[in-house]
């Protein structure tokens, strides 16, 4: 049985012409046949947005500086060594910038050679352009975006709360502290303290809640981990080698996490509110901004042979029932149909 369809309203064209349609790079359409003119000028203004208000939340909060607190004098959390950290800043970014590049190229690749078979095409000022480049930089703009997101809502909570570090009382080197802590549960007052050590050791002490580490290398992990379930967790070929990829990724971003502990840059507490802040929104950029799983499922109807299996006994189903003969306006004479499987 076939399943008939409304006609698709569609602009006036001559049969046999290409639909032109301007959008900026990123858009990506979903339609065969296209032509599409990709729109350079809008992709730089977001680019600069984006990474604009990225530079504003990382600089602004250092020039108000964190909340400064008292604290106990018994209270031992605050009293470990100084370490360095085992996965420095440089090492955090390069896995957060690595690990979407190379996420994104394998699936795309994947998807576009052995999937996606489409007649779009792309073209910026009259220049033709590979739809992989077109792909790539639209889901590297996500994860952007995501990143950007994190980095808000860690540096906001970081300066606002002012938690002190596990090495606080290391760094900060208190000259009178004996005068000042006579009795065990003595709380010293912000004023009533003085810090001798080095000033930037001294601010980065009071930003310990929540992990910086621990969101990034999370929010990182688990939204490539979501990436390759969308795109590639379903295609037979690719299934197991996804699974083990996305079991290493979570592993790598845990690991990350647990050196904040074992470096005492970080409370327990703080490294699980990161993890709770990195998946979070890995799920929001990839459901509310990505839509990756919404753009999957869209795939899957003309995809039909690579996702489901056949049997010769049975007919169409209702669910995913045949659709034929879709007309479109002014066509003269242009047909669109989706080839159901039998299931």
């Amino acid at each position: 049985m076939s399943l008939q369809v409304p006609q698709i309203q569609q602009p006036q064209r001559q049969q046999g012409e290409p639909l032109v349609r301007r959008m900026s790079l990123g858009d990506v359409s979903l339609d065969d046949g296209e032509r599409v003119e990709l729109s350079l000028n809008r992709y730089i203004i977001n680019v600069i947005v984006l990474y604009g208000l990225g530079m504003a939340v990382e600089l602004l909060p250092y020039l108000v500086g964190p909340f400064e607190r008292g604290f106990f004098c018994d209270d031992e959390t605050i009293q470990y060594s100084y370490k360095g950290s085992t996965v420095n800043v440089t090492a955090l970014y390069f896995f957060a910038m690595c690990v979407p590049l190379f996420s994104i190229l394998w699936a795309e690749f994947v998807v576009q050679a052995r999937i996606e078979k489409r007649k779009r095409r792309y073209h910026l000022r009259n220049r033709n352009v590979h739809s992989l480049v077109v792909h790539f930089f639209q889901e590297f703009g996500y994860v952007q975006l995501g990143l950007i997101s994190v980095l808000s809502l860690m540096q906001v909570t970081k300066f606002v709360v002012g938690r002190l570090r596990p090495h606080f009382l290391t760094v900060c080197k208190i000259e009178n502290l004996s005068e000042l802590c006579k009795t065990d549960h003595t709380f010293v007052n912000i004023g009533e303290y003085t810090c001798t050590g080095a000033k930037t050791d001294v601010h980065e002490a009071r930003l310990s809640f929540f992990s910086g580490h621990s969101a990034i290398s999370v929010y990182t992990a688990f939204y490539a981990i979501l990436y390759l379930q969308a795109k590639l967790g379903r295609f037979e070929p690719t299934k197991i080698f996804v699974s083990l990829v996305q079991t290493i990724l979570l592993c790598a971003a845990l690991v990350i996490c647990y050196t904040r502990i074992t470096d005492n840059w970080h409370h327990w507490s703080d490294v699980l509110v990161g993890i709770i802040v990195g998946i979070l929104v890995a799920i929001w950029t990839a459901l509310f901004w990505a839509r990756l799983f919404e753009r999957t499922a869209h795939f899957r109807v003309s995809l039909l042979p690579f996702f489901e299996k056949q049997d010769r006994n049975l007919g169409h189903t209702p669910a995913t029932a045949s659709t034929n003969d879709i007309n479109s306006q002014g066509g003269g004479g242009d047909q669109a149909s989706i080839d159901q499987q039998h299931l």
